[in-house]
């Protein structure tokens, strides 16, 4: 059984966006207690109520942007490749996804690009869509669990991430 395993990064990025939460709501809440209610969480400056609407949808969409990369991304997986079985349990909302081998029709591989450097990403594939993504910007062992999947089908190592990427995020097809 291999069970992955965060990198310091992976971590890091985990309390940050924690962090990045809860200042958000602190800062939506502060901001209309000050502008609608009259309330002195910290001194009313110059912006009017419309502006204040406009700064705290922005911030309701950065909201959502958080929630939807903890929903997405933030997983312990665990793969048995004995049982042909992999699990993804959520850490935030403790949710398990199982699956089995043969939920999937295969996998595809690529290596992303940041200013970091390079990192792996395993796209898991049903009906042409990425049903679940493995990233290594989060997980120290991608290797290791990409040999735990090796009883899968392997659509092999797609050389240009950005498209892949795009499709996966927005639930459209990675192949043609």
């Amino acid at each position: 059984m291999v069970k992955s395993r965060f990198k310091i990064w992976g971590i890091v990025a985990i309390v940050m966006t924690v962090l990045l939460f809860i200042g958000t709501v602190f800062f939506i809440y502060a901001l209309a207690s000050v502008v609608f209610f009259g309330g002195h969480v910290f001194k009313r400056g110059t912006l009017p109520p419309f502006g204040a609407v406009v700064f705290i949808l922005f911030c309701v969409l950065m909201l959502l942007v958080i929630v939807r990369a903890w929903i997405k991304y933030f997983f312990i997986i665990k793969i048995d490749a004995i049982t042909e079985t992999i699990s993804f349990k959520n850490i935030f909302t403790q949710h398990i996804f199982h699956y089995n081998f043969h939920d999937f029709d295969g996998y595809l591989d690529t290596f992303a690009t940041t200013k970091n450097g390079n990192y792996k990403v395993l796209y898991l594939v049903r009906d042409k869509k990425a049903l679940q993504t493995i990233t290594g910007y989060y997980y120290a062992n991608m290797d290791e669990m990409q040999e735990a999947l090796s009883s899968m089908t392997y659509f092999g190592l797609q050389e240009n991430w950005r498209p892949i990427a795009r499709r996966a995020l927005f639930n459209k097809p990675l192949m043609d």
